[in-house]
C-alpha cells in the first residue's frame, strides 16, 4: 500500500482506483464523484492506495496501456514512462544494459531458469561507477535516475539511490557492493506474485492483500535458495517493508531490528514510487516527494538515515531547501 497525500487529489473529478484506510478498509470507491464532504473527510485521514496497481494518467485510457513482454508470456500493463523532471546523465548504452540485467533476471525467475549471477553483479557495478562518477556533478537526485517503464527502473534507481546513502554513510567499498546489489535484487519477488493479483482492476481483497505482501517473503527465497547469495544480501527484500515504528510487513518490526540495508532501501524504494507513479496529473515532483517523507512518511524511517538522505537531496538541488519550509 502506498500513502496517499490529499493533496494529490486537488482538481480531480474522481479517481479510478479506490483508497483504503489503515485497516485495508475501503474508504473511497473508485468512479465516485468528489464532494466536498469526501474531500473533507480524505484530508483529515490516512489514506492509501495500491501501490501495485498499475495507474493509468488522464491523458491515457485503458485501451491506450502498454504492454511489455517479460520472459516467454508475460505482459506487464503500464502506462507510458511520460514527461521526465529531469534528463538522465546516466550513459545510455549502460542504461540499456542495466534495463536489460533486470528483464534477464525477471525473465529467469518467470520462466523458472537459472539466473546468471554475473548479470546481477555486472548491473551493481555498473551503477557503483556511475555514482561515484557522476554523483558530484549533477544539480539533482533526477538526474541519476533512469526513465524507463516502472517495471523495468524501479529496482535500478532503487540501487542507485541506496548507493548514495550508502556512500555518504561511509560504506568501504564491499559493504557498498553488498548494498546496491540487495538494492537491485529487493523487488524481485514480486514477479512470482500471481499476475492476476498484481495486476487485478478492481479492489483486492483481504485474503489477496495478504498474498501481495508475501512478495517480500519471496524475494528473500529467491535471493537466498535461488541466487545462494548471503543472508544479509537477502534482508533488503524481506524487509524493506518493514516501518521504523513497528508498522510495517511482514513481521512488524521496529527500529534497529530491522537491518540496515532494508532502512536504506526503504527510503530509496517509497521515494521512487512518489516521484515514478503516475496520479493522474503525473509523476510527484522530487520536492513534493521529499516534503512527504518529511511529514507524512517520518515515523516510517530511521530518523538519521531520513536525514542524510534529505540533506543530500538539499544540498543538490537549489530549490530543495524549499522542502523544509
Amino acid at each position: 500500500m502506498r500513502r496517499v497525500i490529499a493533496l494529490e487529489l486537488v482538481g480531480l473529478k474522481k479517481l479510478d482506483y479506490d483508497l483504503y484506510d489503515e485497516e485495508g478498509n475501503i474508504i473511497y470507491h473508485k468512479g465516485t464523484e468528489f464532494t466536498p464532504e469526501i474531500f473533507m473527510m480524505l484530508t483529515h485521514s490516512k489514506i492509501f492506495k495500491r501501490d501495485e496497481e498499475p495507474v493509468i494518467p488522464a491523458s491515457l485510457t485503458p485501451g491506450d496501456e502498454v504492454k511489455k513482454i517479460i520472459g516467454k508470456s508475460y505482459d506487464v500493463p503500464e502506462p507510458d514512462p511520460g514527461k521526465k523532471e529531469y534528463n538522465s546523465v546516466i550513459n545510455e548504452t549502460k542504461k540499456e544494459d542495466l534495463v536489460k540485467g533486470v528483464k534477464e533476471v525477471l525473465a529467469g525467475i518467470i520462466d523458472k531458469s537459472p539466473v546468471k549471477l554475473q548479470t546481477c553483479i555486472d548491473a551493481t557495478e555498473i551503477i557503483l561507477e556511475e555514482v561515484y562518477d557522476k554523483f558530484r556533478k549533477v544539480a539533482n537526485f533526477g538526474e541519476l535516475r533512469v526513465y524507463d517503464y516502472y517495471t523495468f527502473s524501479h529496482s535500478i534507481n532503487v540501487a542507485i539511490l541506496s548507493a548514495i546513502i550508502g556512500r555518504e554513510m561511509g560504506y568501504n567499498e564491499s559493504r557498498l557492493k553488498d548494498l546496491t546489489f540487495s538494492a537491485f535484487l529487493h523487488d524481485m519477488g514480486k514477479i512470482l506474485v500471481p499476475r492476476e493479483i498484481l495486476y487485478k482492476p478492481g479492489s483486492l481483497t483481504p485474503e489477496e492483500m495478504q498474498i501481495i505482501k508475501k512478495h517480500a517473503e519471496y524475494g528473500y527465497e529467491f535471493i537466498t535458495k535461488e541466487l545462494k547469495l548471503p543472508d544479509a544480501i537477502g534482508r533488503a527484500a524481506l524487509s524493506h517493508h518493514e516501518r521504523w515504528e513497528g508498522q510495517g510487513y511482514p513481521y512488524g518490526l521496529k527500529g534497529n531490528q530491522i537491518s540496515e540495508f532494508a532502512q536504506i532501501v526503504a527510503i530509496a524504494d517509497v521515494y521512487d514510487a512518489l516521484v515514478s507513479e503516475k496520479v493522474y496529473r503525473g509523476s510527484m515532483q522530487s520536492v513534493e516527494a521529499m516534503r512527504v517523507l518529511l511529514t507524512e512518511e517520518s515515523r516510517s524511517f530511521n530518523p538519521k538515515i531520513l536525514n542524510k538522505f534529505i540533506y543530500l537531496a538539499v544540498i543538490k538541488s537549489d530549490s530543495g531547501a524549499s522542502c523544509l519550509m
